[in-house]
């Protein structure tokens, strides 16, 4: 007790309160600003910490997938080439193709006007192990929608060569409306041994 009976109370002066009081209200302006604006702050970064895990996460994945696609089995493109060689001829006249186009649109009830085969085009593989010839036809004919459609879907799946439609013209037939005017080229595939024969 006696301590405190010497320490002597001095009011303090209007001044030095005026600057405690100064100092303790912008410390809280400046933590109640803070608060308002890092809250906000701190979602946005939450937000982007998720999307940059996803984002890592999408990378990682993409970086397997074009590791994986990059290790291309030799023995899967081999065997893929194996069998083009299987579809393709190798051995094919002109002639056996034209029988093949002309009987199965016969069977079809499709009047051909003329088949002209056009010349021939060599063809050597990216890789230049496949050498092929390309054939086309041009194909003049009279047929209505549906054996048109049926004639189509037979070039398709010949069973002797391999064929693609490579151009297609259409008109309808004046002197007969229901039946159409037909122009079409198919490129036949003619493969070659690596001697350059048919």
């Amino acid at each position: 007790m006696r301590i405190l009976k010497k320490i002597a109370w001095r009011p303090l002066g209007t001044k030095k309160v005026n600057v405690f009081v100064a100092i303790g209200g912008g410390l809280l302006l400046f933590i109640v600003l803070s608060l308002l604006l890092l809250a906000p702050m701190r979602k946005s970064i939450a937000v982007k910490k998720d999307e940059w895990k996803k984002m890592d996460t999408r990378l990682i994945e993409n970086r397997t997938k074009l590791a994986s696609s990059l290790k291309t089995d030799k023995s899967a493109i081999e065997a893929e080439l194996d069998a083009l060689r299987r579809r393709l001829p190798s051995q094919s006249s002109t002639s056996a193709v034209l029988d093949e186009l002309t009987r199965q649109g016969k069977g079809l009830n499709i009047e051909f006007v003329s088949i002209m085969p056009q010349e021939e085009k060599a063809i050597i593989s990216q890789q230049g192990k496949l050498k092929y010839k390309i054939l086309p036809i041009e194909i003049n004919m009279k047929a209505g929608y549906r054996n048109l459609g049926e004639y189509l879907g037979v070039v398709e799946r010949l069973d002797s060569n391999f064929a693609t439609v490579g151009e297609f013209q259409v008109r309808k037939d004046p002197k007969a409306p229901p039946k159409l005017n037909v122009r079409l080229v198919v490129y036949t595939y003619i493969l070659e041994d690596q001697s350059g024969q048919r």
